[in-house]
Order: C-alpha cells, then structure tokens, then sequence
C-alpha cells in the first residue's frame, strides 16, 4: 500500500506541475521518471529500454521526414494546390483536414496517421497564412476519434476483441465499432468547428520549421520526389501491416535516405526534431510502468469498480469504467488501460449475468477520450511544441469534447449493445 500511496502523491504533483506549467513539461516529466526510478518503483533497465521505445524511434523519424518535405518545398506545394482548390478560409480547412484524419485514421495508426498529414498540414497552414495553432489540436483529435470507425482503427479495438475471445464470447465485427465511432466523430467535428475553435490560441510564436527556408518549387528534382516516396512508403507499410519491416525503422530508414540525398542536412534533421516532445513521452512511458508496477493503476479500477458493483445497477457500472478509463487514458497508454479494464469489464458482466459488450465498448470509447492532456497520446505530443500549445490549451479544448462523449457514449452504447 505504501508504494501505492507514494505513487499517487508523485502524480498528484506531476499533474499539479504540467497543468501550472510553472517548469517545462519535459522537465517535469523526465523528473517524475527519475523520481520513479530512485523509489524503486521502475528499474533502471527499463529505463534504458525506454529510450529506445518504438513510438520514440518513430517520432524522431518521422519529425526528419516531415522536415524534408517542407524544405524541399514540398509540403507548401501541396499545400498551396489545396488551397487553390478550396480556399484560404479557416473552417475549411480545418473541416479538411478533420475529415481526412478522421477517414485515414480508420485504416492506420493513430499515431502514423498524424505523423502523415502534419507536415501537409503545416504546409497548408504556410500557403493559407494561418497558425497552425489553429489546425493543429483538430487534426490530432480527429485521428483519435476516427480510430473508433473499425476493428483496426486502434490497437485498443483489438485488445478488448481479444480479451472477449478469450473468455469464449462473442466479438466485435470489423465495421461494427462504427456504430458509435460515426456519431462520435460527426460531434467531435462540429463540436471543433462551432467550440473548439473558439479556444484554439491565436498567435504566432517561434517555430523549429521557421529556420528550414524551403527550397524553389520549380520542377520536380530527386531531393523533391524522395521525401514523398518515403512518405508513402511508410503509408503502405502502416496500411498492409508488414511485419517484416517495424513502423519505426521504416521511419528511420526514411529519415536516413532523406539525409543520404541531401534533402536536408543533418544539422536541420536535428533542429526539426521536436526533442521537448520526445523528452516528454519518454518520461510519462516510464511514468506510466511505474503506474503498473506499483499496482496504483489496479487500486484505483478496484475501488472505482466495487463501488459501482455493489449497486448491481448496470448502467452505473458502465458509467464508472468510463471514468476510469478515460481518467487512466489521460496520464497513460490507452492500450494499458483498456488491457487493465476489459478483463474487470467482463468479469463484472459475467456476475451480474449481463451482455458484456456495452461494459467492453464503453471502455474502449473512454479509452480514446484522450483530449484534455498533451500527454495523453502520442498524437498529441506529436504536434505539442508545432502548434505552440500549452498544457492548458488542451485541458480546455479537449475537456469539452470528453464531457461530449461521455454523454453520447452513455446515450447510445446501452441502445446499440444492449445489457439484456
């Protein structure tokens, strides 16, 4: 109980740090890390093991490639043919960009699906003359909730199929996840369009893409063509699930031949990568085990699901794994969480002789309500520094379209699954 205890007292500070903002937030996330370390709550290996986490390892390939696109020119080519296509207006751009994310997210990682289109977004934001503070925060919340359109549109869909396998009962169709990712994504969109927007920050501070001047766009050269097959490669290897070749050294190899063909130097590699970024995901991962390790993260589902348990009221029930759920999925992984909670789901399901799946899907939706923090996944740590956001930022953007979804989720999953 004492490590339990000590952790959630360090995470109450690390939360009281990130929301004030009164150090850097990869400083007060590679503190909680070190913290964590000399409690013994995580060993030193995993910390090493850390450093070379694959989502890092993408970040940083992808950061390279993204900046080889735009100081090709590239980037802002595109950019610039979309905007002659649709406009320089805000709205529509951000109406794009959403629902390019939101469809592309469907088929792809969350996560690669950001690394993709936020390059493009930039360079759009370029040709447009707008922050892309302004686009930004939409994008990496459409690739979000657009993971709920199918089977594989998250890894989360897949653990709670297979945790209903392995408890011998029925699973979740392909496009069945559909039945509430489509409301949930047309809200979110018009919830960023008509809300969100409004509390999206404004002004234009230093970026690291400012000191990449972009080349001439004339004609295509070899520099040009090489960061787009890159891109595109790494699409297909996302798309096709190959296996014999990782995301992240796909990326790597990316980022590695655009350098090769001089497409950027390595000087520029270097000032592109987002490193406050990829410092604070590194510190909220080992922050995140430490959750695990110290069982903090099973204490609190216990309580919160004994509470709800005694009542034998199933919608209360499935309310509760929402909030812990979507609690967990701010400071942690959404896969940990929905591997922590799918198994308690359906075990509470079993006892109260109920349909599991609305217990299982609640979870999973939670599980995606990442918006309120910066940290709360990789998306949105991606684009934190690009689009000049502050942790407050996203506490109250994001916090608006969690309360949303709560309440769709709450409304609809019971009529879609029901528990009788």
């Amino acid at each position: 109980m004492i490590p339990i205890v000590g952790f959630c007292l360090l995470l109450a500070i690390v939360a009281f740090l990130f929301t004030t903002e009164i150090i850097p937030l990869a400083v007060t996330s590679l503190s909680g890390a070190g913290i964590c370390w000399i409690a013994g709550y995580i060993s030193i290996d995993y910390v090493i093991l850390g450093m070379k986490n694959p989502t890092v390892l993408f970040f940083i390939g992808m950061y390279i490639i993204g900046a080889a696109l735009l100081r090709t020119g590239v980037a802002q080519q595109i950019g610039h043919t979309i905007v002659k296509t649709c406009g320089t207006s805000e709205n529509e751009i951000m109406f794009g960009l959403m629902i390019s994310a939101t469809l592309l997210s469907a088929v792809l990682s969350n996560t690669g699906t950001t690394a993709v289109l936020m390059p493009l977004a930039l360079g759009i934001s370029y040709s447009a003359k707008i922050s892309p503070s302004r686009q930004l925060m939409p994008l990496a919340f459409a690739c979000s909730w657009g993971g709920l359109l199918t089977l594989m549109g998250s890894p989360s869909n897949v653990i709670a199929n297979s945790a209903l396998k392995a408890s011998h009962l029925s699973k979740f169709s392909f496009f069945e996840f559909a039945y509430i990712g489509i409301p949930l994504s047309v809200v979110g969109i018009i919830y960023m369009m008509l809300l969100g927007k409004k509390m999206l920050p404004k002004e234009e501070r230093k970026n690291r893409f400012n000191n990449i001047c972009p080349e001439d766009f004339e004609s295509l050269n070899l520099k040009q063509i090489i960061p787009v097959v890159m891109l595109i490669s790494i699409i297909i290897v996302m798309a096709l699930d190959v296996r014999v070749i990782p995301l992240e050294l796909a990326a790597i190899l990316g980022a590695t031949i655009c350098l090769i063909f001089r497409c950027l130097t390595v000087k520029q590699a270097f000032r592109s990568v987002d490193w406050d970024a990829i410092f604070l995901f590194f510190g909220m991962i080992c922050v995140a085990e430490a959750m695990n390790q110290t069982g903090a993260s099973h204490f609190i589902a216990k309580m919160g699901v004994t509470w709800g348990n005694s009542s034998q009221n199933p919608l209360l029930v499935m309310i509760i794994l929402f909030g812990i759920s979507c609690s967990l999925t701010q400071f942690m992984p959404n896969i940990a969480s929905t591997m922590l909670l799918c198994p308690i789901g359906i075990a509470i399901a079993q006892v109260l002789k109920i349909n599991p799946n609305p217990f299982v899907m609640a979870i999973i939706v939670a599980s995606t309500c990442s918006y309120a923090t910066p940290i709360g996944s990789p998306s949105n740590i991606m684009i934190l520094n690009y689009g000049h956001y502050s942790f407050k930022d996203y506490l109250k953007v994001g916090s608006g379209l969690v309360v949303i979804s709560f309440l769709i989720s709450v409304f609809l999953i019971p009529l879609i699954w029901p528990f009788f």
